[in-house]
C-alpha cells in the first residue's frame, strides 16, 4: 500500500508543477519569474531609449511644469503599442499649449496629421489624442499631445510606436 501512496503523492506534485509552472512558461516565456522586460524586442527596447531622448520632449512651454519621462514596450502594453513621453502640470492654458507644440514639432520636423478639440466627458475617465503628428522619414511612430478630460491640467506629449501603431487619422 504504501507504494500506492508515494505514487498519488508523486502525480499530485506532478499536477501542481503542470497546472502552475506550465501556463507561467507559456505566458512569461521562462522560470523563475524575470523582469517585465525580458522577452522584449530588443529594436523597441532601443525605439523606446532613442524617443525618450528626443529634445522634443524637453520643450516646456511656458507656465507648464514637466515632470519625468516615462517609457512603455510594446511587450508591456496590453495592446502591443510602445510609448515615449512626458507628462505635464498646466495651469489650463490648452490654446497656448497646443500652439506651443504645433511649432515645436514643426520645427523639428513633425507634420500635424490630425487635430481634435477638447471636450468635457461625461462619464470614465479617457484620454485621447487632440494633436497627431507624423514624419516621413520616420514610419510607424506618431507623436500626440494627450489632455485629460477629468484631469484637466495634466497632460502627456507621447511617442507610440510598435508593429500595431496606426498612423494618425
Amino acid at each position: 500500500m504504501r507504494p500506492r501512496r508515494r505514487h498519488r503523492r508523486h502525480l499530485v506534485a506532478v499536477s501542481l508543477v503542470t497546472l502552475v509552472l506550465v501556463p507561467h512558461a507559456v505566458t512569461c516565456g521562462t522560470w523563475p519569474p524575470t523582469s517585465p522586460e525580458d522577452g522584449c524586442d530588443p529594436a523597441d527596447r532601443a525605439t523606446a531609449d532613442r524617443l525618450v531622448a528626443d529634445p522634443v520632449l524637453d520643450r516646456v512651454p511656458d507656465g507648464v511644469q514637466a515632470l519625468e519621462k516615462f517609457t512603455r514596450l510594446p511587450c508591456q502594453d496590453d495592446d502591443w503599442l510602445g510609448y515615449a513621453g512626458r507628462s505635464f502640470i498646466s495651469k489650463g492654458q490648452y490654446d497656448e499649449i497646443r500652439a506651443f507644440h504645433k511649432k515645436a514639432f514643426a520645427d523639428r520636423g513633425w507634420e500635424l496629421r490630425s487635430e481634435v478639440p477638447l471636450e468635457p466627458v461625461n462619464g470614465p475617465d479617457i484620454s485621447d489624442i487632440h494633436l497627431c503628428f507624423e514624419r516621413p522619414d520616420m514610419p510607424g511612430i506618431t507623436l500626440g499631445v494627450y489632455f485629460y478630460p477629468l484631469t484637466p491640467l495634466d497632460y502627456s506629449v507621447r511617442f507610440r510606436f510598435g508593429d500595431r501603431n496606426q498612423p494618425c487619422s
